[in-house]
């Protein structure tokens, strides 16, 4: 719990940025850092086969989440599920950064042993669920 307040106490969002500018920006940094970024994938989650990634590190949502999830103010207007893959406490770490709580989800591991974790971005951080640690509030 004491995370959590933490957590909640200490995000610095630049108001001045669009929602889509700093999501775009975590995304753009956490490139340069090896991450394959995939919003969206060309396979819909929905279809009978899941994907699976052929990249060691990547976050990839679906069509399902990601249109729509900015209006056209760079706005995000709903919630957002984003998938990584590997350990995912750099990405958690970023976003936070860039102003983003994420909200668990699922986390599975699949035939290759790659693990997936799930994670739902909620307009302006107003969430519920509960919320993914980022490394400087565990500190």
């Amino acid at each position: 719990m004491i995370y959590e307040y933490r957590l909640l106490l200490n995000i610095k969002v630049n108001s001045e940025l669009t929602a889509k500018f700093r999501f775009d920006s975590a995304m753009q940094a956490l490139s340069i850092q090896g991450w394959k970024i995939s919003l969206p994938i060309t396979q819909d989650i929905d279809e009978q086969i899941p994907y699976r990634s052929s990249h060691s590190k990547e976050i990839f949502t679906s069509k399902r989440y990601w249109e729509g999830a900015f209006d056209k103010e760079h706005a995000l207007c709903k919630e957002i599920s984003i998938f990584v893959v590997s350990s995912p406490q750099l990405v958690i770490d970023y976003l936070y950064d860039y102003g983003f709580i994420l909200i668990k989800g699922i986390k599975g591991c699949d035939h290759q042993g790659k693990f997936y974790y799930q994670y739902t971005i909620f307009p302006n951080n107003k969430c519920t669920g509960k919320p993914a640690i980022p490394t400087i509030i565990k500190k």
